[in-house]
């Protein structure tokens, strides 16, 4: 077998990843990593720090996949709120807190934010008071009140946003 000597500078930027062990293993983890979940960078570097690789490395490495596009904060903050306020019924406040937990850039959760109209949001408050309403539809008025407050609350909606949706939601509800 024939040994080719090259000159490390005459590499590609592409190719020099291949090239550094470390670099290359760290790829693999990356790739493990956003395989389940788009991440934000500042996430997926601590998760790669977490894993033993240099902060050096794990920098350069993020960089270079934000530059190929496997990394798009904008994208996933926004994939995000969607599913979390579609899905989980969560509020603008609740998903911002979200995804500044997850180490999202402030501009990459007011683009996601941007997405969920207020009218939409209060229509959704409409449906979960509505839902847990009906629920306890045998206990008193002050104590589905109070549980549905307490529900709406845990999903990051303010309780005043919440008293006057869960009111209307009473008002329309037929007299038994």
């Amino acid at each position: 077998m024939r040994i080719i000597e090259y000159d490390p500078d005459s590499v590609p930027e592409e190719s020099r990843m291949r090239l550094n062990d470390d670099l290359e293993r760290a790829r693999e983890t990356a790739m493990r990593i956003l395989a389940s979940a788009g991440r934000s960078k500042k996430d997926l570097q601590a998760r790669l720090e977490s894993k033993g690789h240099s902060a050096e490395i794990c920098e350069e490495l993020v960089d270079r996949l934000e530059d190929v596009g496997l990394i798009n904060e904008h994208e996933t903050a926004c994939m995000i709120a969607r599913t979390r306020f579609s899905e989980r019924g969560r509020s603008r406040r609740a998903i911002a807190e979200e995804l500044q937990r997850k180490g999202f850039e402030q501009d990459a959760i007011s683009l996601a934010l941007e997405q969920i109209e207020p009218e939409d949001e209060r229509e959704a408050v409409i449906m979960l008071a509505r839902k847990r309403l009906a629920k306890d539809a045998r206990a008193d008025t002050p104590t589905r009140i109070r549980r549905a407050l307490g529900h709406l609350t845990r999903k990051g909606y303010s309780p005043g946003i919440s008293m006057a949706c869960i009111r209307e939601v009473l008002a329309n509800e037929p007299e038994i």
